[in-house]
């Protein structure tokens, strides 16, 4: 280990979501051109602009949301049994909506949802 020698070089970061879109900010990946995840939009453009201009008051507010997202850190697994006691497959994985998946899976497999237990550690 003695041997071995590291040199690190630092590099600039986009690492905030009020400058993330800003001329000149690093780009997370250079080769889709912007660091603009995707873009949604919904409703009517020309509508919402007459009913604000209709509008006896108007509040303007800008926010910036955190750079987070609702995840769970365990990896990307699962354990599948089946148990024989209570008849019934019984599957073991990180994740946040065990009744959702029960319903899903349950669907997939064209099985009656008490026929599958999910548990999430």
């Amino acid at each position: 280990a003695e041997l071995i020698e590291v040199d690190y070089e630092g590099e600039d970061a986009a690492s905030g979501t009020a400058t993330a879109l800003d001329e000149g900010t690093p780009l997370v990946w250079p080769e889709l051109g912007s660091n603009r995840a995707f873009s949604y939009h919904i409703g009517d453009k020309a509508k919402t602009a007459a009913a604000f201009a209709r509008a006896a008051h108007v509040t303007r507010i800008e926010f910036i949301n955190n750079r987070l997202v609702c995840n769970y850190i365990e990896p990307r697994s699962a354990i599948g049994e089946w148990n024989t006691q209570e008849n019934r497959f019984v599957l073991t994985t990180g994740s946040q909506g065990v009744h959702s998946m029960q319903y899903i899976l349950a669907d997939v497999f064209k099985i009656k949802k008490n026929q599958l237990r999910v548990i999430t550690p």
